[in-house]
């Protein structure tokens, strides 16, 4: 990556601390701002919603992308919107932030800043999030929609006899993945997103649905003949990890060696198990913008490697954001689901196009 691409996000990070407190006080000078509203847990939050802002807006600025930060404050939005706070004081929190950059970082104005922070202005000022949401799965409608019921209902038993019992009766482990667990993950995401279920609600329904995944695991039919190694795992720091563990079995069912790491596994041995397992593909799965520098750091880490080494896939909710969002993070190749991952790397190893 060009030295100087990465300046500017590096500076906004070393002065991380300074921009937050600076911008917080202009803010509460303006209106009083949530610090004086809410007392000591309005300070604690503030201080904290800021610092998440800050970090976001300096990845995007690494990945040079404005319509990164748009995706993050239109998720934002959504789930500020569904918990009563104001768009208005989002919105002026975030015009105050890139102008205290700009003010500690003069140069910033000549940078993407100012296109992000129009971008986040646009964002907001469009109709809202909650409009254009549809559900993905009706409680208690088909067997995704009972396994929803079940999931949110805490109800283990349950939810393992359903779809265990439908793949004893037919339905093949793959559908169950792509018709019942994925579209119900993405309603528990979306549900929490909406306050429509709590943070521990969402935690439950995971769990439940890491506990099925095992339980179908028997249930996987994979080819005799090996296709290939392939080594899974969520960013550093990442700490969803569903998506990594259903790529990992696709790639089992289509005849590969998988060895699936699990969430937030550190980059160092993330390399030592890609090469002690000799492996053709690192699949690296990253779910917010927040995880990217992780997944920049595996780039990073394979091109100091000597002779050949594996094809870098990444996936995961945040590179469906942005098309080709991918390629600034110096990865080989990128999958929206599990079947695009395994389709594309056959095909990426068939035309002897390994990096």
């Amino acid at each position: 990556m060009d030295p100087e691409r990465s300046d500017l996000p590096r500076r906004i990070r070393d002065l991380e601390d300074r921009i937050v407190e600076a911008t917080l006080e202009r803010q509460r000078a303006r209106n009083g701002g949530a610090e004086n509203r809410f007392g000591q847990v309005g300070r604690r939050r503030s201080r904290e919603d800021a610092h998440y802002n800050l970090l976001n807006l300096a990845e995007a600025l690494e990945c040079e992308s404005s319509a990164l930060f748009g995706a993050y404050v239109h998720w934002l939005r959504s789930v500020l919107e569904a918990r009563g706070v104001s768009i208005e004081a989002l919105a002026e929190h975030l015009r105050l932030l890139g102008d205290t950059i700009a003010r500690e970082i003069p140069e910033a104005t000549e940078s993407l800043l100012p296109a992000c922070i129009d971008e986040a202005e646009r964002v907001l000022s469009s109709p809202s999030p909650s409009e254009e949401q549809t559900p993905y799965v009706t409680p208690g409608e088909g067997l995704a929609g009972r396994y929803l019921s079940a999931a949110l209902e805490g109800d283990r038993g349950a939810a393992v006899s359903l779809v265990v019992g439908a793949v004893e009766d037919g339905l093949s482990v793959r559908d169950a993945y792509l018709t019942v667990l994925q579209p119900v993950q993405r309603e528990v995401g979306r549900l929490w997103e909406r306050a429509e279920i709590s943070v521990a609600a969402e935690h439950c329904a995971t769990a439940i649905t890491h506990l099925v995944l095992s339980s179908l695991y028997p249930y996987i039919a994979s080819s005799h003949d090996r296709r290939g190694t392939v080594v899974i795992t969520s960013a550093a720091g990442e700490l969803h990890e569903v998506g990594g563990r259903m790529v990992a079995d696709f790639f089992d069912m289509a005849g590969w060696d998988a060895y699936f790491l699990g969430a937030s596994t550190p980059v160092d041995s993330v390399m030592d198990m890609a090469r002690a397992r000799k492996a053709d593909v690192l699949g690296v799965s990253a779910s917010t913008i927040g995880s990217l520098g992780s997944v920049r750091l595996v780039a990073e880490a394979l091109e100091q490697q000597n002779g050949d080494r594996p094809i870098l896939l990444v996936g995961g909710r945040v590179f469906d954001l942005v098309p080709d969002l991918w390629k600034s993070v110096d990865a080989d190749a990128y999958a929206p689901d599990a079947d695009a991952a395994v389709e594309r790397c056959e095909q990426i190893l068939s035309a002897g196009d390994s990096p």
